[in-house]
């Protein structure tokens, strides 16, 4: 297949086997998936903490001379 251009240039590749994909048992992926949500529901109380506090101020630009 190919040329298959990338920032080293251009290649070509042969594909000798093409296994299907699966979706992997919750139990495997378990810790993955608890780690992400975790990361992911820090940020929105972080984001959450950050849009309370600009709600608190007024910011002006400095004029122009």
């Amino acid at each position: 297949v190919g040329p298959i251009p990338s920032g080293f240039g251009a290649h070509l590749v042969r594909i000798q086997a093409v296994t299907p994909g699966a979706v992997p048992p919750l139990a495997e992926v378990r810790g993955a998936v608890e780690r992400d949500w975790r990361v992911e529901e820090r940020r929105k109380e972080r984001d959450r903490t950050y849009r309370q506090w600009l709600g608190k101020y007024h910011i002006e630009p400095p004029a122009l001379p």
